[in-house]
């Protein structure tokens, strides 16, 4: 199984490392961990069409619990449920209150590889299951324009068919700030230093990695 495909990944210590400043550009690494922290850490307009569709998987399950293009909604629901979870914002920010406001350029102790390496994995998650949230809307759009065809429970049909197309725009530009920042973080896992065993797997590879 892939390490971002692990439920529970295990992280590594919480622990700093002597690092070399001329070699790591400290306050762009600074620079975008805070821009992750504030993007993750804002999207109310993801969770609050999540809370919605969940409010409505739950007060029409049993009514349509046997109806295919529902269990497409439910699973939809699941994926969302899931990336809530995921709790992406306070991993970047474990590794953010570990730079320094003041620095030298020989004597500083900073976040680890392993620590950086760990929410790279992350982030391949956070990326896949984006993924996998913009196929499923495009799923329930589908089987929501069926239903209004046919004119079974269309006002049902078209909360949900909405619902669908905003998770979708909001989970669109997650996707593509997500690979905006794993791109920028990437470099860096090779300029940190270690101050204890590896975390990753021998002769493991970030995609993406040259």
């Amino acid at each position: 199984m892939d390490l971002w495909n692990i439920k529970d990944l295990e992280p590594p210590p919480v622990t700093r490392c002597k690092a070399c400043t001329k070699q790591i550009d400290v306050r762009l690494l600074h620079a975008v961990l805070q821009e992750g922290v504030n993007f993750f850490s804002n999207q109310h307009h993801l969770f609050t069409e999540a809370a919605l569709l969940s409010r409505s998987v739950y007060r029409f399950k049993m009514k349509f619990r046997s109806s295919k293009d529902f269990k497409i909604v439910q699973k939809l629901n699941h994926i969302l449920r899931t990336y809530q979870k995921m709790h992406i914002s306070a991993a970047l920010n474990v590794l953010l209150v570990t730079i320094p406001h003041n620095y030298k350029a020989n004597n500083t102790y900073m976040l680890t590889k392993n620590m950086l390496d760990y929410v790279l994995v992350r982030l391949q998650g956070v990326r896949k299951l984006l993924c996998t949230t913009l196929e499923a809307c495009k799923e329930v759009s589908a089987a929501m324009q069926q239903r209004l065809r046919l004119g079974h429970f269309w006002k049902v049909a078209i909360v949900i068919f909405a619902t669908a197309a905003r998770v979708y725009v909001v989970a669109k530009n997650a996707l593509k700030y997500s690979f905006e920042l794993y791109e920028n973080l990437l470099p860096y896992s090779s300029s940190l230093g270690n101050s204890g065993v590896q975390w990753l797997p021998e002769g493991y590879t970030f995609p993406g990695h040259n």
